[in-house]
């Protein structure tokens, strides 16, 4: 029987049981607070995290921190951590749809580029500066990668989650924002693949080994996994094959990250694979996705918040005058060229002044991706803590101002209505304008 004393004696299972009571419960209760001041839940997650990491109930409680998190409790948590990490991106690739690129032509595609060539090359250049103090050792050509591909982010289920708040979602500009996002999230997932794969120093031989086997792996999820998958909801539709049909869903997803992981990428890449090819407009595959994402968005993920919280070292961050200034900079580079690019694009193609700002500060929004790309370049040993507790930064703060700047966007203009884009950008880009 578990008592008072386990605790005080420290049971591994009772403080791990514990820690996970304390993660949940808190960024439950900061995600429902945060969303009543009009913020996306997750920023209330993310705020969570880091107010139970080192920098402020470590610097506030230091044996209290220590009690709750000792290192065998840390290490579980890392472990559940990634293992949401897996069914969240499998859930980012069920929400992957084609259909919002269908129909939209060149715009699409010149304002993903726009706004994720921009920041990237802001990367680029800002990688020789930072690459001495913070490049961990990694090779140059693959920090700058890294870097470039960090900031030029968006995420896409934050953004949907944002769209569907303010009541844009079946808008031209929110059908374009999504668009716009899916095209850009699915290119980040293959250039971080080949920023892994040529950073890894294992040499030529093996980066090619490596290529082979992901492109040999990919033509196989998305010829055999599709028809699989899709017999499998056509035979397991009914209330007596679901929890069947889930758990052969969450082992295929499984199967696949550890696919990618022995390959030599990363977990992440077979998860959104196979959820990308998951079937659409299915009833059973709609209701399997969601019993899953109440598992992974209200248990698993806050535990990736907690573990990138006791990665992060907020302290390096403000220890020296230089270290803020590099904060800033990266903040200010990594948001003014997302911003411009993506609201210049937008207004190329054909978009009012008022929408093409709007689009904008959407795709702005970098969420809970860069906190998996960040942790994945941490691991991966690309970046320091400093610099990824930097990438944290970034996507605390661009997550969080993108409700205040719409509203200051669309303030600014309420005579504009909303519109399609010109046609020269290539063919409708959106559903016929509905709320605006």
């Amino acid at each position: 029987m578990v008592t008072a004393s386990a605790l005080s004696h420290g049971d591994p299972t009772t403080r791990f049981l514990l820690a996970v009571l304390v993660i949940v419960v808190s960024c439950h209760a900061a995600g429902l607070l945060l969303r009543r001041l009009g913020q996306p839940p997750v920023v209330g997650d993310i705020l969570a995290g880091l107010t139970l990491g080192p920098t402020a109930l470590g610097a506030l409680a230091p044996e209290t921190w220590a009690w709750l998190f000792p290192p065998d409790v840390r290490e579980g948590l890392e472990m559940a951590a990634q293992l949401g990490i897996v069914f969240f991106m499998f859930l980012v690739g069920c929400e992957f749809e084609v259909g919002y690129v269908k129909g939209r032509g060149r715009a699409v595609g010149v304002v993903a580029l726009a706004g994720a060539a921009a920041p990237f090359v802001c990367g680029l250049l800002l990688a020789p500066l930072l690459y001495p103090g913070h490049g961990n050792g990694a090779p140059a050509h693959g920090f700058a990668l890294f870097l470039g591909l960090s900031l030029s982010i968006t995420a896409l289920p934050v953004l949907a989650g944002i769209l569907r708040q303010q009541n844009l979602l079946g808008t031209v500009t929110g059908s374009f924002a999504l668009a716009v996002a899916a095209v850009a999230d699915a290119a980040a997932w293959v250039v971080l693949a080949v920023v892994l794969s040529v950073s890894s120093g294992k040499g030529v031989a093996a980066g090619l080994l490596t290529g082979v086997l992901a492109v040999a792996f990919t033509a196989a999820v998305l010829t055999g996994g599709r028809r699989g998958l899709a017999r499998l909801y056509a035979r397991g539709d009914g209330p007596s094959a679901e929890h069947m049909v889930l758990a052969i869903t969450a082992a295929a997803a499984l199967a696949a990250s550890l696919m990618t992981q022995l390959i030599g990428l990363h977990t992440i890449f077979g998860a959104f694979l196979l959820g990308a090819v998951m079937p659409r407009s299915v009833p059973a595959a709609e209701r399997t996705a969601e019993r899953l994402g109440g598992l992974t968005r209200g248990v698993l993920l806050p535990l990736f918040f907690a573990h990138v919280a006791m990665s992060a070292e907020f302290t390096g961050v403000f220890s020296s005058t230089r270290a803020v200034f590099t904060l800033l900079g990266v903040l200010v580079v990594t948001v003014g060229a997302k911003l411009a690019a993506a609201t210049l694009a937008s207004r190329m193609v054909g978009f009012p002044r008022r929408q093409a700002a709007e689009l904008g500060v959407l795709l702005n929004c970098r969420g809970l991706t860069e906190l998996v790309i960040a942790d994945v370049g941490r691991q991966a040993g690309l970046i320091d803590n400093y610099l990824f507790t930097v990438l944290v930064v970034v996507a605390l703060v661009t997550t969080a101002v993108t409700t205040p700047l719409l509203h200051l966007v669309r303030a600014g203009d309420k005579g504009e209505t909303e519109t399609r884009p010109a046609e020269r950008a290539g063919g409708a880009v959106g559903e016929p304008a509905g709320r605006s």
